[in-house]
């Protein structure tokens, strides 16, 4: 295996902590800092398993997706918050976390490489 560079570090600890984002979304109380239904909970679950995929193996390209798909997630849960369609079933935490686990493994995706 080969030594992981600082960039795949960062995006293995990006999809742990969307990983750890749908338990702590699944909570009720004072920790529920981020609310999810059925269909976040799944987005945020299988979308991180495979970002720290992608930062464990260095796929640049598995990372840019999981970060496009985050930043997809945010729009369409911006747009549907508290509406009858609403998939997700989040509110405003939902949106920002979605959106800075994206920017964040978008930009890690893109970032050079050190060797």
């Amino acid at each position: 295996m080969r030594p992981a560079a600082a960039v795949d570090r960062a995006a293995c600890g990006l999809g742990v902590a969307s990983v750890l984002s749908a338990g702590v979304g699944k909570l009720s109380g004072t920790f529920q800092f981020v609310h999810f239904g059925t269909g976040g909970f799944v987005v945020a679950l299988v979308v991180g398993a495979a970002a720290v995929i992608g930062g464990w193996f260095g796929q640049r390209l598995l990372v840019l997706a999981c970060g496009a798909v985050f930043l997809l997630a945010a729009v369409v849960q911006a747009v549907l918050i508290g509406r009858s369609g609403d998939v997700f079933g989040g509110n405003g935490s939902t949106v920002s976390l979605w959106l800075g686990l994206g920017v964040g493994l978008v930009v890690l995706a893109a970032a050079p490489r050190s060797t």
